[in-house]
């Protein structure tokens, strides 16, 4: 309708009121435009905005159908340097980005398994959300940055120790008997570098050297990455913790010459 109503005539702007009928009950459905917006106006639904412009119908987001969410989220930033939730752990994913993920997925008191949990972004996500929650890693840093994390963004200032005995470092996994060779002794610790991190070098483990710097080189399209250098060794988890506890490190990458770190890993003996 086109028709003035409260002293305001639509046609001045160019416009019409329209009412939206998903809201009326069914005796005013078929009453007139103006009874409508007398209705609408009688429950607060109309905004009058100042200076005596066009009033607004009000909507709200729990009665908006809204878009069902896609498989590309790019609503999410990746953290920048400044953000406080940054560890400096090389793969770190924004919390609100495990939130959601959390949330889409299960529901309070389920079990969140993350088998490689990094800096605990997810263990800290599903502690929010009141999950109960298992963070695996097979780095040695991940268990200090894991108890760091979950103290300083998690713990009750007034129980700081509350997660100390539920967080557990093993450095000799049980043995796997459905393999005719221990499958601990093939793995290498590996030296990696990048380009933008330069005089640092991530040391960790893997059964398969170049499939881990293939993982590593999905999220870098430069595809910078690349090994200096590996060493098969049965002593793979105690080279790995000795080499992060002589040299200078920030989290898994070790700041140190390349030449002293392969020294270093040639002449561990396991002890």
């Amino acid at each position: 309708s086109g028709m003035a109503w409260r002293g305001v005539d639509p046609n001045e702007s160019g416009s019409h009121w329209a009412v939206p009928g998903r809201i009326l009950p069914d005796h005013m459905k078929s009453r007139s435009t103006r009874e409508k917006l007398d209705y609408l106006d009688e429950i607060g639904r109309i905004y009058w905005p100042p200076n005596g412009k066009v009033p607004q119908y009000k909507r709200y987001l729990d009665e908006m159908p809204g878009t069902p969410i896609d498989t590309i989220w790019d609503d999410i930033g990746g953290l920048q340097s400044q953000d406080a939730e940054r560890t400096g752990y090389p793969t770190q994913k924004p919390l609100a980005l495990l939130d959601r993920i959390i949330k889409t997925s299960s529901n309070e008191g389920d079990m969140v398994l993350d088998p490689f949990c990094g800096c605990a972004t997810t263990c800290v996500a599903a502690e929010h959300l009141n999950r109960q929650w298992i963070g695996i890693d097979i780095s040695v840093k991940a268990y200090d940055l894991v108890r760091e994390r979950l103290t300083k963004d998690v713990a009750d200032p007034g129980n700081i120790l509350q997660f100390r005995n539920r967080i557990h470092l093993k450095t000799d996994p049980p043995k796997r008997t459905d393999l005719a060779v221990d499958y601990r002794e093939r793995k290498f610790v590996y030296v990696i570098s990048h380009p933008n991190f330069e005089g640092e070098y991530k040391v960790g483990i893997a059964r398969d050297a170049q499939k881990r710097l293939a993982a590593y080189q999905t999220s870098d399209p430069e595809r910078g990455y690349r090994i200096e250098y590996k060493l098969e060794t049965p002593h793979f988890r105690k080279l790995e913790k000795h080499i992060h506890s002589i040299f200078p490190n920030r989290h898994e990458w070790v700041q140190a010459d390349l030449k002293e770190i392969k020294t270093e890993m040639k002449n561990y003996k396991g002890e």
